[in-house]
């Protein structure tokens, strides 16, 4: 048993296992910065960084696994650098530069895997002379029911993560049944001069089409699902999209629920208000030069909190969120802000802090050394 010990812990500390997933990485990110022209930056680090391997599809369904993801490759990292600097790697004071460069290390892989599973980047759309205060997720969308009720939103909001198709779905805050019949990633919408009696809402006008799913980064997905909604042995059939901005009244005893397909939201304390968004060119050109958005902060009774001037590279950072200027709209009328949520953002500023200590006092360390051989000669 020792010994099968000692194999293994001689095998995490071979320097032949460092160059070769340093090899491996190398090749990894080769390929998927050539596949990124495809993919987008979104699903190429989904494919090639996440999970334990990377997958090559044969044919639709039936897919193998081709290469060790990049997750994988960094994990085995950290493992061999940890293993190789307690088994080879003594402590001596003439040492401790080595020690802090390999510590680094330690916290640049720590730090990337921390941003890997906790950072998210959502958008604030917002039009000038209106306010918000939600970011949403354009990744994710969310199946929402709204009841009017005293003056209040009495919301339920499914993740469409959770919906299957053939799976019911019982709320008890919700009278009626709801079953996704077909769900479909991305979908082109049409109108149809043909009504069809047998759907309900705007589904007796509409045509959906699947589409292939769109993976730049500049475009966007339309899901699109198709419910069915039984009530006490009642059931109509609805279409409902993010191509689809209009909540749909659904009449159930005298009570009316809306119900929309929308982009997964969080709602935060206070309200963004756009007084307003510019957008510069350079003269004689239609080259844009500068894009930039005037801030409100509001609280709940619109008072101001904070005024921003949000423009390239010059971003607001607001209770641990970074608010970017991403793009426009609308002829200019509307300012799209990407937010950035990463809470271990300060790794990567600390793991390049330690290593140029460590290694300042490596060099200082061999310096000395140096000057003193020079002196006895």
């Amino acid at each position: 048993m020792k010994d099968i010990c000692n194999r293994i812990v001689a095998f995490f500390a071979d320097l032949k296992l460092t160059v070769t997933l340093l090899t491996l990485l190398a090749i990894l990110v080769f390929i998927a910065t050539l596949d990124q022209v495809n993919l987008g930056i979104y699903f190429m680090t989904q494919k090639y960084f996440s999970g334990l391997w990377v997958w090559w599809e044969i044919t639709n369904g039936f897919s193998i696994p081709v290469f060790p993801s990049g997750l994988t490759i960094g994990a085995l990292l950290f493992v061999n650098l940890l293993v190789a600097h307690f088994t080879r790697f003594k402590w001596k004071i003439e040492k401790v530069g080595i020690w802090l460069i390999h510590l680094g290390l330690l916290t640049l892989i720590v730090g990337a895997t921390m941003t890997k599973f906790l950072a998210t980047e959502t958008q604030m759309i917002l039009k000038e002379g209106s306010s918000k205060n939600f970011i949403e997720n354009q990744r994710e969308t969310e199946l929402v029911f709204i009841r009017k009720e005293s003056g209040f939103d009495d919301v339920t909001a499914i993740s469409t993560k959770a919906l299957k198709e053939g799976n019911p779905i019982i709320i008890k805050k919700l009278p009626f049944t709801v079953t996704p019949q077909t769900i479909f990633e991305n979908t082109q919408l049409s109108m149809n001069p043909i009504l069809q009696n047998q759907m309900s809402g705007l589904a007796r006008r509409l045509t959906v089409d699947a589409m292939p799913l769109v993976m730049q980064d500049n475009k966007r997905n339309t899901p699109a699902i198709l419910l069915e909604i039984n009530h006490n042995g009642s059931v109509s059939k609805w279409w409902v999209s993010t191509g689809l901005n209009w909540h749909q009244p659904i009449e159930i005893d005298g009570e009316t629920y809306w119900m929309i397909l929308r982009y997964k939201r969080e709602y935060l304390n206070v309200a963004f208000y756009l007084e307003d968004f510019s957008h510069d060119v350079y003269p004689g050109t239609t080259v844009p030069k500068n894009f930039s958005s005037d801030i409100k902060i509001l609280n709940e009774k619109n008072d101001i909190l904070e005024t921003a001037h949000i423009y390239m590279n010059h971003p607001l950072r607001y209770e641990g969120r970074t608010y970017y200027q991403s793009s426009y709209a609308e002829n200019n009328t509307v300012s799209v802000l990407q937010v950035v949520e990463n809470p271990s953002w300060i790794f990567p500023y600390l793991s390049t802090l330690i290593m140029a200590i460590g290694l300042s006092i490596h060099f200082l360390i061999h310096l000395k050394r140096f000057l003193r051989k020079g002196s006895i000669k």
